[in-house]
C-alpha cells in the first residue's frame, strides 16, 4: 500500500513495487492523480488498485 502515491516519491515507490510483481494499492486525495500512477503501471504485469483517501489531517 502506497499512501500519497501521486507525489514524486510515492509514485516512484508504486511503480517500483509493481515492477517487482507486487499487488499495489495506491491512495491519494485525488482520484485523477492516482489514476495517472495506474496508467504508468499498466505497462507492468502487476495488479494495482486505487483507494481514494478523503481524510484530511
Amino acid at each position: 500500500m502506497v499512501n500519497g502515491a501521486a507525489g514524486g516519491l510515492g509514485s516512484a515507490v508504486a511503480v517500483r513495487l509493481a515492477q517487482a510483481g507486487m499487488h499495489v494499492v495506491v491512495t491519494d486525495l485525488s482520484v485523477d492523480t492516482a489514476q495517472t500512477i495506474v496508467a504508468d503501471v499498466t505497462a507492468v504485469p502487476a495488479r494495482i488498485q486505487i483507494i481514494l483517501n478523503k481524510s484530511k489531517s
